[in-house]
């Protein structure tokens, strides 16, 4: 078996090292700062969009809590397979038993610790930045916060965080529906980001806060695939990286 095929270096080590590389590097460049600027409006020193409805509502609450369903549905799979089966519907839902335990884990988890990550963090929110009519300078990841200045507790991205939790799907389904499995994932992806930027261009949070959130994201879904379900992990149930 060469490096590349080890499950922990193509589904965490790589994809762990490139997004961290993603954070720093749209943080320590303009960019992060750019794309906010496209939702700032300098004359009002607001951001227009932080009460529209579309984005309080829609974003805000309609699409977390369409994800909130996809776990409960989740945990319903897997609680309808537990058991000896006593119906063909029963017999069909205890196949995925693990798949859908590991969606269900997934999306509680995911969010979870993301929001425990924010509750510790002392980085700031757009808004809350002088560069948008907030209060607080704008400091570097390398750097600690001026003497006085209150942690921010605004990164990773909380709400982005529910919307890639569901990339949870691609890891459940890609042992046995490979070609469906591309295309949750494809959907998970751009759930997360669409409910990450929207908060981008509330003032909420920059790009890099967002990366971050698929990070970390990312990372619960390998490790608990690890446990509740490895065929994920290579995708080849006969193998099932028992040995990996």
């Amino acid at each position: 078996m060469t490096i590349w095929k080890h499950w922990s270096v193509r589904l965490l080590v790589v994809p762990l090292l490139v997004l961290s590389a993603l954070v720093i590097a749209l943080h320590e460049s303009p960019v992060d700062r750019a794309v906010l600027s496209l939702f700032y409006d300098p004359d009002t020193r607001t951001f227009p969009a932080r009460y529209h409805w579309f984005f309080t509502i829609i974003v805000h609450e309609v699409m977390k809590i369409a994800v909130i369903v996809v776990g409960v549905l989740a945990l319903g799979v897997c609680l309808a397979g537990l058991g000896r089966p006593r119906f063909a519907l029963q017999q069909k839902l205890k196949a995925w038993h693990r798949p859908a335990l590991l969606v269900a884990l997934a999306i509680a988890i995911g969010p979870a610790l993301v929001g425990w990550l924010k509750s510790i963090s002392p980085r700031h929110c757009p808004w809350d930045l002088q560069l948008y009519g907030g209060t607080q300078p704008w400091v570097s990841l390398w750097d600690p916060l001026p003497e006085g200045a209150k942690p921010g507790k605004c990164f990773p991205g909380g709400h982005a965080s529910g919307g890639y939790a569901l990339v949870s799907l691609w890891f459940a389904t890609r042992p046995t529906h490979p070609q469906l499995a591309r295309k949750l994932l494809a959907f998970a992806l751009a759930y997360g980001t669409f409910m990450g930027l929207a908060r981008c261009a509330m003032g909420a949070h920059f790009p890099s806060h967002i990366c971050a959130s698929l990070l970390v994201v990312w990372a619960v879904c390998v490790l608990l695939a690890r446990l509740v379900y490895p065929a994920a992990l290579c995708a080849q149930p006969a193998n099932a990286c028992n040995r990996a």
